[in-house]
């Protein structure tokens, strides 16, 4: 049964934080949300079940029930996912802001997570022992059963089922582990009826998830949804004109050829004679027939999802059926395509001009292409008068303190990687940089250039260059110079695109009291070293004053937040270097919870007691602590890999630490109650602070120091205390 548990919570988890990360446009801020209200949840379901477990007299039928609630809670999340937004008067493709994306997903996760947490503590009741090892057991199995859960969704249901399938055969899953493993003929009839039903509505999965996405995009005519292992795509028509969105956020639409005018021209306008060029993302259609005015040599069109190209060309107005032969459409990762430097029989300075075309930096998936790290990459993939152009945003009348900040940022990366750089405010905030070509932002000489070369782009000079004062590009030009003085370089150790783009995202669809920002702020690193040494000295004080037994306790507490920090880094980082977070995302919370499983076992297999147990908790608290701050060393050979091995040690560490609290308090329920809640919630502000404050703000290096310090804290306190 535990292992049953552990396979419907990790299989649950990733269904629906893939369904999550859609509702909320992509931002990979919503994983930290999720985790937190996930954990947060099971953390209150283990307390609330661990004070109550003394007065339940038929464990049997409370377990049975709990983990029943806990089968039906699956699919109902998903379907409550597609009528969240609906609820609340929200369309579709409308970003809340930070606080509201959080809240929804905290109520959203509340059901599934009070029942898993209580579901844990009701098994520890049925191990039918009460020994040290008897949480570890459960521990174990629950640890295997959830690896073999993420693997299996993963590598199967996210390719070959809809959400709501998959929601529906992991709920079954669960349904007939309970009919097997309970012996009374009452709970496995009850069982069988709910097979049967799911079974029913499996069969009805894909018309109820049609309905569901119709009341979802009400108002905007969904056309088709697509679901794959990258993203999910959503086709809307309105009013002949199709668009494309991607995790919930729109990409590209057509036909409206003139909106592909400016993305498409300015770059090579900006160039002397542009021959070899690339465009990472976007409508290939659009930008096809930008390009066949320019009489170019090698134009390669760079995509990640090769179902977008599906799409466009089957439920959209394309002609990707006559793609010319000096066009190469390439599917895979941008910025791993630009890294390699080959481009058909030359290597590295080949390229005229490069086209960022993936919208603003507000997701580390967008992020990763305004880095110092990628511009550095471009440039050694052009050649010396060679063009980079990215942009962003859309220029009001005045521009704010949010907005100047983050194309401050943008400016100071850029003059770092390349000696010219020079903005643009027209439709959307251009930069252009180079080493030495002939880039301006002098609006007669780009509208010079279009007539000397023969381009018709009657849009592009007629409405945005000829509408464009020159007045006001300066003005927003010394507005981002003066931003960019002294304003910190975005990296991928640090993405501060990333944090400044979220500002943004609460400033114009949050509620307008900009918590995040102000908290944001306010926070500084010597704050949280303050609290750990205040916390650390009162946990010693008590431990004198009343011989309190709480080492263990904090071991607990500082394992969950490392391990998920730790785990949140890693994705962020993971999207940053390889672009494509949604699908590893399974594997690597799997390999987590395999790795757990298998230390959980090597720690009961030791069996080992008194100070030797102590010493391997103290062992394992200074390994995570070390393998925490080699986050960049440990992911550069596998992502997978070094969760894994984090898992392995946090299961070492939670073993040990279980029997050192059940030692100190001898029963096994009240024990299981105890360990998990101690684990989620340190994993619970894990995930809030690394999620929301660390990482956007300080980078992915302040968050292993982070989770680093608070597990030396609780190895010292484990040696000091009586």
């Amino acid at each position: 049964m535990f292992a049953a548990m552990g396979f419907v919570a990790a299989a649950a988890q990733i269904l629906i934080m893939r369904r999550f990360v859609v509702i909320f446009g992509g931002n990979e801020l919503v994983t930290g949300g999720v985790f937190a209200g996930w954990l947060g949840f099971s953390c209150l379901g283990s307390i609330i079940s661990s004070r109550l477990s003394a007065r339940i007299r038929d464990a049997d039928c409370a377990a049975a029930t709990c983990l029943l609630a806990l089968a039906f809670s699956i699919p109902a999340t998903i379907v409550i996912s597609y009528l969240a937004k609906p609820a609340m008067g929200i369309p579709a493709p409308v970003t809340v802001g930070p606080w509201t994306a959080l809240a929804m997903s905290a109520v959203l996760m509340s059901f599934t997570g009070l029942l898993i947490g209580a579901g844990f503590t009701l098994c520890a009741m049925l191990a039918g022992e009460c020994s040290e090892s008897s949480v570890p057991r459960v521990y174990l199995m629950d640890a295997l059963g959830a690896g073999l859960g993420g693997l299996i969704v993963s590598l199967v249901a996210i390719k070959h089922f809809t959400a709501l399938q998959a929601a529906f055969i992991v709920a079954s899953f669960m349904t007939a582990a309970v009919g097997i493993c309970f012996a009374r003929l009452r709970i496995k009839l009850i069982s069988l009826f709910c097979i049967v039903a799911f079974a029913a509505a499996m069969s009805m999965a894909r018309p109820m998830q049609v309905a569901l996405t119709e009341i979802l995009w009400k108002g905007f005519n969904p056309v088709v949804e697509v679901e794959t292992p990258i993203s999910s795509l959503m086709v809307t028509d309105n009013m002949a004109e199709r668009t494309l969105f991607v995790n919930g956020a729109p990409s590209f639409s057509l036909p409206l050829g003139y909106t592909y005018e400016a993305i498409s021209n300015l770059p090579l306008i900006e160039h002397r004679g542009p021959k070899d060029v690339v465009m990472i993302e976007g409508g290939l259609s659009g930008t096809m027939a930008q390009w066949a005015k320019w009489r170019l040599a090698n134009a390669y069109f760079l995509r990640l999802d090769p179902e977008i190209s599906y799409l466009e060309t089957t439920a959209m107005p394309s002609g990707l059926a006559r793609i010319p032969p000096w066009l190469m459409l390439h599917h895979g990762d941008g910025l791993k395509f630009i890294k390699m430097g080959e481009f058909g029989g030359c290597r590295g300075k080949c390229l005229d001009v490069i086209t960022i075309n993936v919208g603003n930096p507000d997701t580390a998936a967008a992020d990763r292409y305004f880095t110092r790290e990628f511009f550095e990459k471009a440039r050694a993939a052009l050649k010396e008068d060679g063009v980079l152009c990215v942009w962003m945003l859309e220029p009001a009348n005045a521009m704010g303190e949010e907005t100047a900040e983050l194309l401050g940022s943008v400016m100071a990366t850029l003059r770092q990687v390349f000696p010219r750089v020079v903005i643009l405010p027209l439709d959307r905030f251009y930069f252009f940089a180079t080493e030495d070509g002939a880039i301006t932002d002098r609006i007669d000489e780009l509208i010079s250039r279009l007539k000397e070369r023969g381009i018709d782009s009657p849009y592009l000079s007629d409405n945005l260059l000829a509408g464009t004062s020159q007045e006001r590009v300066d003005s927003f030009s010394d507005a981002v110079e003066a931003a960019s003085a002294g304003a910190a370089i975005n990296t991928d150790a640090r993405p501060l695109a990333f944090f400044n783009g979220m500002i943004l995202w609460e400033k114009r669809f949050g509620s307008g009291r900009m918590w995040f920002a102000g908290f944001g702020r306010a926070v500084k690193p010597w704050m949280g070293a303050a609290l750990l040494a205040s916390l650390l000295i009162a946990s010693l004080f008590l431990n004198r004053r009343t011989g309190a037994k709480v080492g263990a306790v904090w071991a607990l507490v500082a394992v969950g937040f490392a391990s998920m920090s730790y785990e949140i880094a890693l994705l962020v980082h993971c999207q940053m270097v390889m672009g494509v977070m949604l699908w590893r995302l399974g594997f690597i919370i799997t390999a987590f919870m395999a790795g757990a499983g298998i230390g959980a076992w090597a720690g009961i297999a030791l069996k080992r007691g008194g100070a030797a147990n102590r010493s391997t908790l103290l062992a394992a608290l200074a390994a995570i602590a070390v393998f925490c701050l080699g986050i960049f060393v440990a992911s550069s050979v596998s992502f997978v890999g070094a969760n894994l091995v984090m898992g392995l040690l946090c299961g070492i560490a939670y073993q040990s630490a279980a029997v050192m609290v059940f030692a100190d308090k001898g029963s096994a329920a009240f024990t299981a109650g105890v360990v998990q809640a101690s684990d989620l919630a340190g994993a619970v502000a894990g995930s809030l602070l690394t999620g929301l404050i660390v990482i956007p703000l300080f980078g992915i290096v302040v968050a292993a120091m982070a989770a680093a310090a608070l597990c030396a804290a609780a190895f010292i306190l484990v040696i000091l205390e009586r």
